[in-house]
């Protein structure tokens, strides 16, 4: 899975994991920074528009702003991907 790969892959995805650690610390601190959050994950989904990880956590920022509209495509976007990992 892309996020184990994160950890292990040489330095040039090292940007993409800056992205994803600082959204996921936005997302869960407690301190409803969830613009920053939305921010962060939509970096890694500029570098990476595959990454089924960024679509849902952005989804899940979106929905604790009340931006259900957004939060359902990216929900429905991370479900497309999936799909076609499974293909």
């Amino acid at each position: 899975m892309k996020l184990l790969q994160w950890f292990f892959s040489p330095k040039e995805d090292s940007t993409l994991a800056f992205h994803m650690k600082r959204g996921n610390k936005f997302l869960y601190s407690g301190h409803e920074q969830y613009q920053e959050a939305i921010a962060e994950f939509s970096k890694v989904i500029e570098l990476d528009e595959q990454c089924v990880e960024a679509y849902v956590l952005r989804g899940m920022a979106y929905y604790f702003c009340n931006e259900l509209e957004l939060a359902g495509k990216d929900f429905h976007k991370s479900h497309e991907l999936e799909a076609q990992k499974k293909v």
